[in-house]
Formats: structure tokens, sequence, C-alpha cells
């Protein structure tokens, strides 16, 4: 993992734990400093669900999550908020 990055996740320290998972898609989006279309356009999901999955209004499939932590270089374990650590980014 970006050690950068990680700092700044580690930053958010007990808030991350109750944090949904379109919330940490989100978090770990900003924290990357992408917009919606950038990890769209990485993660090969629309924007408009990437949207729908950090506003709440829908859960992402598995395969779509994996995608999405894939992309965002996070497990799926931390999105799904079973661990603090996200997997390494480089």
């Amino acid at each position: 993992m970006d050690a950068n990055i990680a700092a700044r996740l580690k930053e958010f320290g007990n808030e991350v734990w109750d944090l949904t998972p379109g919330e940490r898609i989100k978090l770990a989006r900003k924290v990357r400093g992408w917009t919606q279309r950038q990890l769209s356009d990485k993660s090969g999901i629309s924007e408009v669900s990437i949207r729908s999955y950090e506003l709440g209004d829908y859960d992402p499939a598995l395969f779509r999550l994996t995608c999405l932590g894939d992309a965002l270089g996070v497990s799926l374990d931390w999105i799904a908020g079973r661990c603090e650590y996200c997997k390494d980014m480089s």
C-alpha cells in the first residue's frame, strides 16, 4: 500500500468502523483524490452505479465490489468493515 494513502486512511481512526460499505468506497476514492468518473474508468463500473453505492441507494454485487476494491487498492474485508487495513496498492 502507498504509505501516504495508508496514513490518510488511518487518520480517520475509529470513525472508519462506523462507515457503510458505500461510505468506505467513497472514503477510499477521496483519499486517492479521484472523482467518481475516474473510479468508473479504473474499475469498469458505471459512474451512476458508483454514485448509488456511495449514497447507499444500492449494495454492489460481489463481482462489482471486487472490481472496486481492486481499483481502489482495498480489500473486500476492508470495504465490509471486517479489517482495519487496506491491501497493497502498489
